[in-house]
């Protein structure tokens, strides 16, 4: 009952909200520099990170073998970004 109490203060009062504003990543260093010759797209799950890296990239990814330790609340986002870019779900992954 403490809880909803003070979120419903905190919601009332007005003194903490959130920034408004946008958040954006330039990360252009992360693009290869040529575009790989393996990006048509195959109609699988991973075209959209094939179109940019080529499925040889994602071959790659998907036969990694990692161990995570320790899932809290960060390791949980790592595990979740895994799995949709299919890191460790391959063949000859984990």
């Amino acid at each position: 009952l403490g809880g909803v109490v003070a979120q419903e203060v905190v919601k009332i009062s007005g003194k903490f909200t959130p920034i408004p504003g946008w958040l954006h990543v330039n990360a252009i260093e992360a693009l290869p520099d040529d575009l790989p010759y393996d990006c048509a797209p195959k109609g699988c799950r991973y075209d959209n990170l094939a179109a940019v890296y080529g499925h040889g990239f994602i071959e790659k990814l998907s036969n990694l073998r990692h161990f995570m330790v320790g899932c809290g609340a960060l390791g949980c986002e790592f595990l979740k970004n895994y799995a949709l870019n299919g890191v460790c779900c391959g063949e000859k992954g984990l």
